[in-house]
């Protein structure tokens, strides 16, 4: 059996100084690597965020919608009604915001975004999910689902799930929980 014995040499060698030189500007290089991998991916947060809420503000047609959903009790208020809605414009207007909340939850789940990133959204998300004929309408599209791909399955699920995260987000008075 061979023993191989170390032993210390108190004499320091130029190469000895150029070999933790180069250990010291890696350790550098590898922490400005992941501040940089952080920012991108904060910036890259931040953009999809921007342009997520910036086409949903700026999209005339669904916030002339939503106005028609949140403002329940006057007369230019929106009705569900399963004969004409079908193909209608008003489908369209309500999926896009429907839509817009399912991407959201899902950038939620995956973490791509926190719950702060987005309570901006949160009182339009439950004005809309918390509206009874936007509830009728997901009840009726619920029975298309049923057949199509079986029992417990919602339609819009993820933005459902939105809505009860924005409720859970606040206090029995109403304060929000979230920074």
């Amino acid at each position: 059996m061979t023993v191989i014995a170390l032993r210390w040499n108190p004499e320091v060698k130029f190469s000895d100084v150029l070999t933790v030189i180069a250990l010291v500007f890696t350790a550098m290089a590898l922490a400005f690597t992941g501040y940089q991998v952080r920012q991108g991916r904060l910036a890259s947060r931040q953009q999809f965020l921007f342009t997520t809420i910036d086409h949903y503000f700026r999209d005339p047609v669904a916030r002339a919608f939503y106005y028609r959903v949140d403002y329940t009790e006057q007369e230019f208020s929106w009705k569900f009604d399963p004969d004409s809605f079908p193909g209608s414009p008003e489908e369209a207007s309500l999926d896009y915001l429907l839509h817009t909340f399912c991407l959201i939850e899902q950038m939620l789940k995956v973490r791509v975004l926190s719950p702060r990133d987005v309570k901006i959204l949160g009182f339009e998300a439950l004005r809309v999910m918390e509206n009874k004929e936007v509830l009728r309408y997901l009840e009726w599209l619920d029975k298309d689902y049923d057949e199509i791909l079986g029992p417990n399955n919602q339609s819009y699920r993820d933005a459902r799930d939105l809505a009860r995260r924005f409720r859970d987000m606040h206090d029995d008075a109403g304060r929000s929980i979230v920074g």
